[in-house]
């Protein structure tokens, strides 16, 4: 059974999976489109009763926010910017403007493109994430690492291992995730 709030909207009907960060509230994306608007957008027949859990369209524009940053960023990371929570809320009224195929006013769909210009950028590597006391802090140190590799040539098929003695760096990590050392090698001859 659905649980709600004091306003009727609903929290997570029937146990549906959630994103474990979501980086703006409901609030936000109120004070974006109006407390109205998204009371209007979340309510398909009028009666008063949204048909639409209000976390739905800010898991959308989380999700968005995720393909561009999670790359360079964690999650914590990610939610600690107020630029961030800024852009959830404005991606998350977009999605709820767009629902039942309404158009997007000019304005809301001027600032949402601002956002993803800003979101590519980052996913580039060209602009730093803001965070509140400066630009957050990534993933990795995005430098590259160099590896000497070892081929043994008695095989049709081998493995390209990194040689531990010579190698410098070490394995690097990607999103916490250690890269695989060896590539799958084919020798022609």
């Amino acid at each position: 059974m659905a649980s709600s709030t004091p306003s009727g909207i609903l929290l997570n009907p029937l146990n549906a999976p959630t994103l474990a960060i979501t980086y703006c509230s409901i609030a936000e994306v109120q004070a974006v489109w109006s407390v109205f608007g998204v009371a209007a957008r979340l309510d398909d027949d009028l009666d008063g009763a949204p048909e639409l859990n209000q976390q739905v369209p800010i898991e959308q524009a989380c999700s968005l926010m995720n393909r561009f940053l999670f790359k360079r960023y964690s999650a914590a990371t990610i939610a600690a910017s107020t630029w961030a929570k800024w852009c959830a809320a404005t991606l998350a009224a977009v999605v709820l403007a767009r629902r039942r195929g309404n158009a997007v006013p000019d304005d809301l769909q001027k600032e949402a493109d601002d956002y993803r210009d800003v979101l590519k950028e980052i996913r580039a590597g060209r602009e730093d994430l803001i965070a509140d006391d400066g630009p957050a802090t990534p993933v990795s140190d995005e430098l590259m690492a160099v590896s000497n590799l070892a081929i043994d040539g008695r095989w049709l098929r081998a493995k390209v291992r990194r040689v531990d003695s010579t190698s410098t760096g070490g394995p690097q990590n990607n999103n916490g995730l250690k890269q695989n050392n060896t590539i799958d090698y084919v020798l022609w001859e």
